[in-house]
């Protein structure tokens, strides 16, 4: 009976100093990581933005390049009523 109480004991006494132990190391054997989130999201809004005026400036000049191939198409089109006629 007393083997059994014993066994315990010292089964729990090995585990509770394992788990210190590894805290213990844990703790002072390695380097810390520091986490900067607020830089990190600041810089991902800052892309964002610049991404959505890049995109901005080029739907613009697609829209002048878009008017432009109108303005011809139309002229181009006047041109061959105007000679069929």
């Amino acid at each position: 009976m007393w083997d059994i109480i014993y066994n315990i004991v010292v089964c729990i006494v090995i585990i509770v100093i394992s788990h210190y132990l590894f805290d213990y190391m844990k703790l002072y054997m390695t380097d810390m990581k520091e986490n900067n989130i607020i830089e990190y999201q600041t810089e991902k809004y800052k892309n964002v933005i610049h991404e959505l005026t890049e995109s901005k400036s080029k739907s613009e000049s697609n829209q002048e390049e878009v008017k432009l191939e109108e303005d011809n198409l139309l002229s181009y089109a006047l041109e061959e009523l105007a000679t069929t006629n």
